[in-house]
């Protein structure tokens, strides 16, 4: 029943919606213990200038250092998170650590924002807007490097309650993405009515932009509209050399995938910056590829 109000739509019972099932009550208690812990491990996954070049941003992402299951990703854990009441410790453990980070970027002349994802449990709680201002102030952090991520979904479940949590935060001066758009059904007509700065094309899209003519068509008109709507564009999924032309030729603003950058720690991103200009190539043609070599 719980799952079902939570979705929106009936649900067919299996063991996996069971909250309180010994796998999940387990991981939940290891996850509470490796927040408390540090056994989780934030990345950096650049966000590049496609004009440029120019790693502008980098996005936040948790892994978790299990001790006998490896190096898991957040699709391991994030619903154990979600369900375990621990959205809120996640989302403070990474603001923190990431907080962290971008000063030393900043403080070695690095001109890069970060982006950081929250969930709808943060932005169904009152005390996030001080929280996130409480963080910046600790960690010396201006709040327009900061930008925070919502996906698409959020934004439908509860429009009202979301907006003005979101006008709260951009009072503070922080900037807010819309994430995955195009999987949620919206239209962006609906986007003029949010306090957002960014629009993130979902991965789906710019995957089968070369052997999908709908898809190409979509991702470009997405970019013209968004654009006269006045929001900068970001690009996810950017794998190959023919995603990346295509993209700037239809005059996306930043891209982000493994062709530009994979998740990296903290210290490595300067340096894979640096690689990455070097390997630039300024024409904005179709027919060429945009990089020297593979980075």
């Amino acid at each position: 029943m719980y799952a079902a109000k939570r979705a929106g739509a009936p649900q067919v019972f299996s063991p996996g919606l069971d909250d309180n099932s010994p796998l999940r009550l387990a991981m939940t208690g290891e996850l509470r213990r490796a927040i408390e812990g540090g056994e989780l491990v934030v990345q950096y996954q650049p966000q590049v200038d496609l004009r440029e070049g120019v790693v502008r941003g980098a996005e936040a992402l948790v892994r978790w250092r299990h001790p006998t299951r490896g190096f898991l990703g957040p699709e391991a854990f994030l619903q154990a998170a979600e369900h375990g009441g621990l959205m809120r410790n996640l989302t403070r453990y990474v603001l923190a650590e990431s907080l962290r980070q971008l000063r030393e970027w900043r403080a070695t002349g690095m001109e890069i924002d970060l982006a950081i994802n929250v969930s709808s449990r943060d932005l169904a709680d009152a005390r996030f807007p001080d929280e996130v201002a409480r963080a910046l102030a600790e960690h010396g952090v201006e709040p327009s490097w900061l930008e925070l991520e919502v996906t698409e979904s959020v934004l439908l479940s509860d429009r009202l309650r979301t907006s003005r949590m979101l006008e709260r935060l951009v009072d503070q001066g922080v900037r807010i993405a819309i994430d995955d758009f195009g999987v949620g059904y919206s239209s962006l007509g609906q986007l003029k009515t949010l306090p957002a700065e960014v629009l993130k094309i979902d991965r789906s899209f710019v995957s089968s932009m070369e052997t999908d003519r709908h898809d190409a068509a979509i991702v470009s008109s997405t970019i013209e509209l968004a654009h006269r709507l006045g929001l900068r564009v970001i690009a996810e999924g950017v794998e190959t050399p023919a995603h990346l032309a295509r993209l700037r030729a239809a005059g996306c603003d930043i891209g982000q995938g493994h062709l530009l950058g994979r998740p990296l720690a903290g210290d490595e991103v300067v340096s894979a910056a640096h690689a990455l200009r070097a390997a630039w190539v300024p024409d904005v043609s179709a027919d060429v590829v945009p990089l020297r070599r593979a980075g």
